[in-house]
């Protein structure tokens, strides 16, 4: 087999049917390979595809390994499998094949498991892995077998002169890369078991043959082959050469390796050996682009010959440091690595002859250097000096300086600069490019002049230009553009932009501003229509260190700070400025942000405050942790709010609020102890509805009640601000802010203070696909006409990506709407001590549009992996803060994406089985089968806030002898809810579903308030039902050890035509467990196996009975029993 890279398509095979064959092993059998595993995480498609001749192992519904050869042409999807060999084995029920063939495989019946040798040998092959390296696997009930692949791949590509004879991966921690492993077929997991003292399993080798030539112009490929893993501190690659050279590349990061994925490494560019030092410039770089972000090894080369230090041959070694947007000019080092004479070895060069020496970047320069990712890097600057000093290296006098590019801000359009960043006050020459290809002045060959003037804090708008050069058709020398060929013009700004432009020193210039024009300016040229603006860094708008996002406080100092891409100017409207919109209110300028210092403010008092965009839109801080809502706060009564700021007089709009330095929260527990994920109990708990008074104070009156049920956790409905009071909140409009019509934020702390007491977690339902338009991005580009966002907002798409999106459809491929929502997660989890979060609606977090009709639901629900990368980016953004904070998804999107999911970083997702419970409930048999409650990797549940009630759907259209008898009905709930919270993996109960709550979802509209329903628990019927429920519960959370296995083992039988006796025995080490229902309305009678004869207690009744090897169950209509064992 090989892969090949092809056009992109993500078009399923269709479905292959093989022809039917005589019992026994048949002669043929019909292979493809399955097109899901195709889906990978680049642009790429990679596809396998079979060569001809491929060799298969295939276990024909037996233990036997039969050799098995494609017989099709090579390059093709599917074909078939003829039999070579036939051979008599243990009978299994499926039909397994693995690639390639292994004469020496056999295959476990038990675990379908077959012990595996991972080859530490590979072998190269243009564009793909070697032949017979890869491995894959089928599994199926017929003579169709559908390939899935089991190894993940490393992607190594280097570019250079070089001939490449091999390449060898280790791991940084011992990691296993070949040796012996188990491989589990129907999972296609694998179990590494090499022994620690087996050193060629720590490594694997690409063996190139006779060599592969690289090339200079375009990176080689190479795969490694990997079983999926998790390289914690990552790992090394080491090249060797046809001329017995090497080089080593290596990773510090963890790197998790995942079946059926590529992991890309940057490319690797490799010194050429034939650098000659009479024809090579002073210096050179390996890459020849330094990127602010590069992680792995920077080589910089230097030529001494024709400098002071030609023929030297001491050490030499590098007076090194950075130039930053913060350096006042490029004389301004920052980050120097050592003194002027301190001789350390990360600065010594390595001599490489001819006069040519090497100096090395190792981890990148942000590493290197130690600066960190919030300053932008602009240079590195060097001087290469002699051990004492005494001679040096200097470009024509002057500090060699080496550009650093922001990446994805390259400006290799329309303008360039050199420097790429400059300071107002620079007095170094700054060289404007312009490149007129594809413009109006493509191929011009008369003069050009730049019309030109600066943008400063005086300025009143975009168009209110400054200390102008030259009139519109005034053709002065200094504006005058050189032609250097290939539509590329230069203008050089003499001395500074102040000298330039002739600008006092107390005006700060923030843009150049420019307008390109023919000598008679009947030809003109801007971008886009619009003035070319330069953006230039000046003292007074860079913003105080720590003022990112927000307010930042500093004794009785503020910095407030909003992000505000494209905008103009900004005013700060607050408490005390009396929300008036003046110079001393107007914000500084920093790039995409607006800022100001507010001083002597009081410790321990609340201001109100908001921003005024380009003089037009007032909204609130995105980042406020309460807001004022003119509208709606009034309603809130004091009981629930009390002492809730007045809404300022002279405001309108939401008004943000912030304390200066607020009594904090005095929290009882600390440290709680996360119950482990495949043994959560959870509670869906909606606020409002939950007690009469619907708030957070009087929900936390009742956590013994919870605690008596005996869950482990509790998933809030939103609590976060959103629009109005009365509400589901999945209409969120503050992020980190709490909703005041709960109550106050100590309020909602004391209550999962209190939840952690009991041992509850608590779990936050969060809403991060859309946002109402009060949500201050979503205003802040706002096309009023048409009652959604503009076209130019960043965070939003204008029009939603999918069917089913409500109020605005953020874009979260822009990264700093990621970044929002990472300091959300961050904020909920420090702040409150949230225990995790469920997504609601996560299928939306997508860029890939599948339209607005409900007709394109499929192809929404289809692969994505611009969504999966999405998710696991949020998802690494909250392992960054907590190893075992919960993460469950709302999903229900393609099955492969879902199992992708699953399998990384312990996420979780919803899983969805009203429909067989409710036919349970109901008293019908078909379709009754739950067996997908039982699902690794999924919180299962039969009510939920989104669907109707279990107990009101059996009152209404349940069986007749069930409908009108509680006692029968409460009966059918208690067995129900026992098999559900007895059974392994994650579960979760919506709120009263323990009291047989009977009001629909439609009463009083489907998110309207529904009764509040306490006095349920004087109903004997219902109280029945909540003791069930409650001892069912207690058990799973007491004997969480028993619960929080993975690859558990279980009998059971919930199909249709197990109505009258619908089972489960779950049985571990901790202890096990017997449930077994009868929901029919007959008598029945039968024998069940006992996993461990002994002393049971029945777990409603409290008696103990001594069970044997068979049980028999006699059981009337609708009873149910509950077996347990301790360990």
């Amino acid at each position: 087999m090989c892969m090949l890279f092809i056009a992109c398509t993500n078009a399923d095979v269709d479905e292959l049917r093989g022809t039917g064959f005589e019992n026994g092993i048949p002669h043929h059998v019909v292979a493809s390979l399955d097109n899901d595993d195709t889906r990978i995480e680049l642009n790429d498609e990679l596809q396998t595809v079979w060569t001809s001749g491929d060799k298969v192992s295939v276990f024909y519904k037996s233990t036997a390994n039969n050799l098995f050869t494609y017989t099709g042409a090579t390059g093709e999807k599917s074909g078939t499998l003829v039999r070579n060999t036939s051979n008599s084995g243990v009978p299994i029920n499926n039909i397994i094949a693995i690639y390639p063939y292994v004469a020496s495989y056999k295959l476990k019946p038990a675990t379908k498991s077959v012990n595996i040798n991972i080859p530490a040998t590979q072998h190269h092959l243009e564009g793909s892995y070697g032949l017979g390296d890869n491995l894959m696997v089928a599994v199926s009930d017929n003579d169709n077998l559908n390939f899935r692949n089991a190894y993940g791949w490393i992607r190594i590509e280097l570019m250079g002169t070089k001939c490449v004879k091999s390449l060898t991966l280790s791991g940084n921690n011992d990691e296993q890369l070949s040796g012996s492993a188990v491989l589990s077929c129907a999972s296609l997991g694998l179990e590494l078991t090499a022994g620690d003292d087996d050193v060629a399993s720590r490594s694997t080798t690409i063996d190139c043959g006779n060599g592969v030539q690289l090339v200079a112009s375009s990176p080689t490929a190479f795969y490694f082959v990997v079983a999926p893993q998790t390289f914690s501190k990552g790992f090394n690659v080491e090249v060797l050469f046809t001329d017995g050279t090497t080089i080593a590349k290596s990773t510090s990061k963890s790197v998790a390796i995942e079946r059926n994925h590529i992991q890309p490494m940057k490319v690797i560019e490799i010194p050429s050996d034939d650098i000659d030092s009479d024809t090579m410039p002073l210096i050179v770089t390996y890459p020849a682009t330094i990127y602010d972000d590069t992680t792995g090894e920077i080589i910089i080369l230097v030529n001494a010959k024709g400098t002071a230090m030609e023929g030297y041959t001491d050490d030499i070694y590098a007076h090194t440091g950075l130039i930053t947007e913060k350096s006042s000019s490029t004389s301004n080092w920052r980050y120097v690595k050592a003194g002027w004479t301190e001789n350390t070895e990360a600065c010594r060069l390595v001599n490489l002859g001819d006069d040519i020496w090497q100096f090395t970047i190792r981890g990148g320069v942000r590493t290197f250097y130690g600066v960190g990712s919030d300053e932008e890097i602009t240079h590195i600057a060097f001087v290469f000096r002699s051990e004492d000093g005494s001679k040096e290296i200097k470009e024509n006098g002057a500090d060699i300086l080496i550009p650093i590019v922001k990446r994805g801000i390259e400006q290799t359009q329309l303008i360039s600069t050199s420097p790429l960043n400059f300071d107002e006050n620079s007095t170094e020459d700054i060289i404007i490019t312009l490149n007129t290809t594809a413009t109006v002045m493509d191929g011009f060959t008369g003069d050009i002049y730049a019309h030109t003037g600066v943008l400063t804090d005086k300025s009143t708008s975009v168009g209110d230009w400054r200390y102008v050069k030259a009139d519109w058709t005034e053709n002065t020398e200094a504006c005058k553009l050189t032609n250097i060929g290939d539509n590329k013009w230069q203008l050089t700004i003499k001395g500074g932009p102040r000298a330039f432009y002739g600008v006092s020193t107390g005006e700060s210039i923030e843009y150049l501003v420019f307008v390109f024009r023919s000598e008679d300016g009947n030809v003109e040229l801007k971008d886009k229509g619009e003035d070319i603006l330069i953006y230039v860094h000046n003292s007074l708008n860079r913003r105080p260190i720590g003022a990112e996002y927000g307010v930042s406080v500093t004794g009785t100092t503020a910095t407030f700070t909003l992000y505000a891409p494209g905008k103009s100017k900004v005013h700060l409207l607050a408490d005390f400025n009396g929300y008036v919109a003046n110079d001393a209110s107007l914000m500084h300028k920093d790039g995409n942000y607006f800022w100001l210092t507010v001083e002597g403010l009081t410790i321990g008092k609340e201001y109100g405050y908001q921003f005024l965009v380009d003089g037009t839109t007032r909204v609130s801080d995105p980042y406020a942790e309460k807001i004022l809502d003119p509208w709606n706060d009034k309603y809130i009564s004091t009981t629930t709010y009390p002492n809730l700021k007045s809404y300022p007089s002279n405001a309108s709009d939401v008004v943000s609020v912030f304390e200066l330095m607020p009594e904090p929260y005095n929290w009882s527990v600390t440290n709680f102890d996360r119950p482990t994920k495949n043994a959560l109990a959870i509670y869906e708990l909606h606020l409002r509805d939950f007690t009469a008074e619907g708030s957070v104070k009087a929900a936390m009156a009742k956590l013994d009640y919870l605690e008596a049920l005996g869950i482990n956790a509790i998933e809030l409905m939103p609590i976060n601000e959103f629009d109005q009071n009365d509400s589901w909140g999945y209409n969120p409009c503050f992020y980190f802010a709490t909703d005041k019509a709960y109550g106050t934020e100590e309020a909602y702390k004391r209550f999962i203070d209190e939840c952690h007491k009991r041992g509850i977690a608590v779990i936050l339902d969060i809403v991060i696909n859309h946002a109402t338009g009060l949500f201050p991005y979503a205003k802040m580009w706002w096309d009023s006409s048409s009652n959604c966002t503009t076209d130019a907002n960043p965070f939003f798409n204008r029009v939603a990506r999918h069917p089913y999106n409500v109020y605005h459809d953020f874009n979260h491929e822009y990264t700093e709407t990621r970044n929002y929502f990472k300091r959300m997660l961050k904020f909920w989890l420090e702040e409150y001590k949230v225990d995790g979060f469920r997504f609601d609606l996560s299928k939306g977090l997508t860029q890939k549009n599948s339209g607005t009709s409900e007709s394109n639901a499929g192809a929404w629900s289809a692969y994505d992996s611009s969504r999966i990368a999405i998710i696991k980016d949020y998802a690494d953004a909250i392992r960054s803060i907590s190893d075992d904070a919960y993460i469950i998804l709302e999903h229900f999107a393609d099955p492969w994406e879902e199992n992708e999911l699953a399998a990384y970083r312990d996420i979780m997702l919803w899983n969805n089985q009203c429909e067989p419970y409710y036919q349970t409930t109901m008293g019908y048999n078909s379709n009754s089968n739950f067996a997908g409650d039982i699902a690794s990797g999924r919180v299962s549940y039969f009510e939920s806030h989104d669907e109707e009630r279990a107990a009101y759907k059996a009152v209404t259209y349940g069986q007749s002898w069930l409908k009108s008898d509680w006692t029968r009905l409460t009966k059918q709930l208690q067995g129900a809810y026992c098999l559900h919270f007895l059974a392994p993996y994650p579960k979760m109960m919506w709120q009263f579903g323990e009291l047989g709550y009977d009001y629909s979802i439609e009463y009083n509209g489907r998110t309207g308030k529904k009764p509040v329903k306490w006095d349920y628990i004087n109903n004997t019927n219902r109280k029945a039902l909540y003791d069930a429920i409650s001892k069912a519960i207690s058990w799973r959370t007491d004997h969480e050890a028993m619960y929080s296995h993975e690859g558990v083992s279980y009998t059971y039988y919930v199909g249709d035509g197990d109505f009258g006796g619908k089972h489960l025995i779950y049985n571990t080490a901790e202890g096990g467990v017997i449930v077994v229902c009868n929901f029919s309305n007959s008598s029945v009678s039968f024998d069940i196996s006992i996993p461990v004869p002994g002393t049971w207690t029945n777990l409603m009744t409290g008696a103990d009975v001594t069970l044997g090897s068979t049980y028999n169950v006699s059981l009337s209509g609708g009873d149910y029993i509950v077996l347990v064992r301790e360990q």
